[in-house]
């Protein structure tokens, strides 16, 4: 007899679609911070600094839409729950 460790979980559409959204968040934000370091030191005379605030700009509006889709998931696993009954 055979068993699996993993926990196979049943996302429901809108789980699915808010976890997309999700992963391309944190990929975008991952590039960024990897831009961010290979740029020369903000006291160095070669730094970019326009494109290191536009990138500090954009992490932060990452951040923000990261948690706003962190409480889209929470709701649409609520959702979910409540349609399987176990939620009232």
């Amino acid at each position: 007899m055979s068993s699996s460790c993993a926990v196979k979980l049943a996302l429901s559409v809108e789980e699915e679609a808010v976890l997309k959204k999700m992963r391309a968040a944190t990929l975008e934000a991952r590039e960024l911070r990897v831009e961010l370091k290979a740029l020369p030191p903000q006291d160095s005379p070669a730094a970019d600094q326009p494109r290191r605030g536009e990138i500090t700009v954009r992490l932060e509006e990452l951040r923000r839409r990261f948690k706003e889709l962190q409480q889209e998931l929470r709701l649409a696993n609520e959702e979910k729950l409540r349609r399987l009954g176990h939620l009232p």
